[in-house]
């Protein structure tokens, strides 16, 4: 499988083409600007303020919300013919990687929770994961870590009430460029590809 890495625009360009011409590949984004990944639940997103705000908005093809990209932020996504369970994999690892690096760290469905201290209950949502089968027959899994965030952006965009706060881990010391190193060397699917 092809794997591609960029800033978001590129890889949302890439997902994309891979997309529309049923091709395998799996994209890797490190964002350089805010961005907007923008799903079909028109519902979900103030559509207005997204366009004000993005330098890039990427409209997707499956049937959830709206994520939010800030600077610094790791993203993945993964088109295949086949159901694959490279986001469920690709959340375990980073949970991993995190709680190596000292954070306390939960999962809770799709999400993982970094709990300010091990007895705290004041958690914020710091990655997510989710996959779904695309109008066309493709399977499309995907992940995003939080780095960098602005809540007033979340709140301008989001119009679903957010359940879990979220949060960018930049201020303890998390880092795409580290957290992707890390995830080389444990998913096949990125050790193979030397252009990482």
């Amino acid at each position: 499988m092809k794997v591609s890495i960029g800033n978001f625009e590129q890889a949302a360009t890439r997902a994309k083409s891979l997309i529309i011409n049923k091709e395998e590949g799996l994209t890797v984004a490190i964002s350089t600007e805010t961005a907007f990944a923008v799903g079909v639940e028109p519902d979900t997103v103030n559509r207005e303020a997204v366009d004000q705000m993005g330098d890039v908005v990427y409209d997707g093809f499956w049937k959830g919300g709206t994520c939010v990209v800030f600077e610094g932020d790791l993203s993945f996504c993964m088109i295949s013919n086949d159901v694959t369970d490279f986001s469920v994999r690709c959340i375990g690892e980073i949970q991993k990687y995190l709680i190596m690096k000292g954070l306390t760290i939960r999962k809770q469905g799709n999400d993982l929770l970094w709990y300010k201290s091990k007895w705290s209950g004041e958690c914020y949502k710091v990655a997510s994961c989710g996959s779904a089968v695309l109008e066309n027959g493709m399977h499309e899994s995907v992940v995003h870590l939080s780095i960098g965030m602005d809540e007033e952006v979340i709140k301008a965009v989001c119009t679903k009430p957010v359940t879990k706060t979220p949060h960018g881990l930049k201020e303890q010391g998390i880092t795409a460029e580290e957290t992707l190193a890390y995830l080389r060397n444990v998913l096949p699917e990125l050790k193979s590809d030397k252009n990482l």
